[in-house]
């Protein structure tokens, strides 16, 4: 469980590295070309908000208006078009940072739950050890009891070859033998 739970963090990992690179490549990439178009638009916006009157042009001027009219319509599309990619793109960083954020969002309540799962292997782990440790202990002092009981029971069998044998008990008992000596001065009953 602990190895799947590892290989799916390092999956998430490798997913977010992932996606911040490509942010971070989408950010290079837009920041590049933000600057050129921003003065390119600067200079025919302020074309376009005092354009040099018609009627008033000096005829040295009037061929360059024309021309700069002639560029600005010839321009106009492709910045619109680049604007437009532009947007995309600011629209593609917003979404590679949402998922980024889940992502982080999803590694760090993996690495939560990998912590939690290793403090609590360590836990048993522990515990294990100490009751390794108290069986030894307790298999030790068994050991030295059973090593004194079996000293014991040799002593006891060297006593008990050196007793006589026992005397023969009879079976069969006719009548019983009085647990005194001498004559009865009163009886039972």
């Amino acid at each position: 469980v602990l190895a799947d739970q590892m290989n799916q963090l390092t999956e998430r990992r490798l997913r977010l590295a992932a996606i911040n690179a490509r942010e971070a490549e989408l950010v290079a990439r837009m920041g590049a070309n933000t600057n050129d178009l921003s003065r390119l638009l600067g200079a025919l916006q302020t074309f376009s908000r005092n354009p040099p009157p018609a009627l008033f042009v000096n005829p040295r001027d009037a061929p360059n208006a024309v021309r700069a009219a002639i560029l600005v319509r010839a321009v106009t599309p492709e910045l619109e078009r680049r604007a437009k990619a532009f947007a995309a793109q600011a629209d593609e960083i917003k979404r590679a940072r949402r998922q980024a954020a889940a992502a982080a969002g999803s590694v760090f309540a993996a690495e939560s739950d990998v912590a939690e799962r290793a403090a609590e292997i360590e836990t048993i782990l522990a515990q294990k050890t100490a009751l390794e440790r108290s069986l030894t202990t307790d298999v030790l002092a068994a050991d030295q009891q059973i090593a004194r009981l079996a000293e014991r029971a040799a002593a006891l069998r060297a006593v008990v070859r050196g007793l006589p044998p026992p005397p023969a008990v009879r079976t069969t008992l006719t009548r019983l033998t009085p647990p005194v000596a001498g004559t009865p001065v009163r009886r039972f009953g």
